[in-house]
Parts: structure tokens; sequence; C-alpha cells
């Protein structure tokens, strides 16, 4: 019963989490077939918006799970959720795809888009 409820929390979560990882994980060939993606660091806009993304929708999941959590707890929480989940998709991308790459900067635009959305969160959200 506990997973089935957790899952109900975290569907928007999970989703995300998936879509990130198809993306992450497509061969290279692929995605060169988008024309805008050809536009010099494109690529780094879009982990940014990715992660950004990804600790928005975590956050608000937490936060709907969790209500007795402090602010402070779901905020570091979430964070570090995403933040590990990039770093091992940039691991995987380096060890476990012919095609990709893993690369510092790709996690350095993770995590800003994840410090980005954390502002946000607490500017839309203004807590008590």
């Amino acid at each position: 019963m506990k997973i089935k409820n957790n899952l109900f929390f975290y569907y928007r979560s999970f989703l995300v989490f998936l879509l990130i990882f198809i993306v992450s994980t497509i061969p290279a060939k692929e995605i060169q077939k988008v024309p805008f993606f050809l536009f010099p660091n494109f690529d780094k806009l879009v982990h940014l918006g990715m992660y950004f993304c990804f600790y928005f929708v975590l956050i608000f999941d937490i936060f709907k799970a969790k209500p007795g959590f402090s602010n402070v707890k779901i905020y570091f929480l979430a964070a570090l959720i995403a933040l590990i989940y990039g770093g091992v998709l940039e691991i995987v991308q380096y060890t476990l795809t012919k095609t990709r790459s893993g690369d510092i900067f790709d996690f350095l635009f993770n995590a800003a888009g994840v410090l980005l959305a954390a502002i946000v969160w607490i500017i839309i959200r203004k807590p008590k």
C-alpha cells in the first residue's frame, strides 16, 4: 500500500525522471537531426531546463506528499535527489553509451538548473 501511495504522490517526478533518462541516453545521431540543437552550447541550456523542471516538479511532489517536513529539509532533499541523478546520468553517458559522453559542464548546468528552480520556488512560495 505504501508503494502505491508513493507512486501516486510522485508520478509527476517519475515522468520527468523518465523523460530526462530517455533524452540523456538516446544516440547522439538522433539528436543531431534536430536543427536547433546545432546552436553552439545549446545542450547546456537543455541541461539547465531539464533539471530546473525536474527540481520544480520534485519539490512540488515532496511538499504535497510530506506536508510535515520543514521547508529546508524539502529543499535539500529535492536538490540532493536531482543532483545525484544528474551525476549518475553523466557517468552512465560516459561509461555505457557509445555516442554520448559525460561532461562536467553538463553536470554544472544541471546544478544551475536546480539552483535556479530553488530560487524561483522560494520566491513563488514565500515561506513563512
